[in-house]
């Protein structure tokens, strides 16, 4: 019994979200001090350090890309761009876009290669917008190798405690 509740305390303090099945990523990058001018420089951000692609399904959060709006607020219309696929227009009253299944896998190849989702805002038209913040937020698998050692470490504490028996009784 004290091996289990050692083992059970291990794995609360080095890494207890490696026994849930997903986790939130949740990042938001600040924007405040880029200007789009009027359709000369886009503003080109990235989420970096993201160690887990997204999952996507019935039982799990959509995965979404929401806009801020800055000090003057968003007088014109946004080009939304991942790479150079255009996503949707960002309005005032639409400042969010959820990636379907297509763009998810196309972000996650990503993801697994560079770690890093990079995005562009360019000017549509109108005025002068100014954006405070993207927040890129949505589940993520956790890492395979963790949820197998976890596992794999479970599944031994019957047969540790069995090996521990044997040795007090030679002894």
């Amino acid at each position: 019994m004290k091996a289990f509740l050692v083992a059970i305390a291990a794995v609360i303090a080095f890494g207890g979200e490696a026994l849930a099945l997903s986790l939130s990523y949740d990042a938001t990058v600040d924007l405040s001090k880029a200007k789009i001018n009027n359709g000369r420089d886009p503003i080109i951000f990235s989420f970096t350090g993201i160690n887990a692609p997204f999952v996507a399904g019935i039982s799990s959060p959509t995965i979404s890309l929401t806009f801020s709006q800055g000090s003057t607020g968003f007088t014109d219309r946004l080009s939304l761009l991942y790479e150079d696929t255009f996503l949707k227009n960002i309005t005032a009253s639409d400042t969010s876009y959820t990636f379907s299944g297509a763009m998810l896998a196309k972000l996650n190849a990503d993801i697994l290669n560079d770690h890093a989702a990079s995005f562009k805002l360019s000017y549509g038209s109108g005025g002068a917008s100014t954006v405070g913040s993207a927040r890129l937020s949505g589940t993520v698998a956790p890492e395979p190798v963790s949820m197998a050692l976890v596992g794999a470490g479970l599944v031994g504490l019957p047969f540790a405690r069995r090996l521990r028996r044997s040795f007090k009784q030679a002894v």
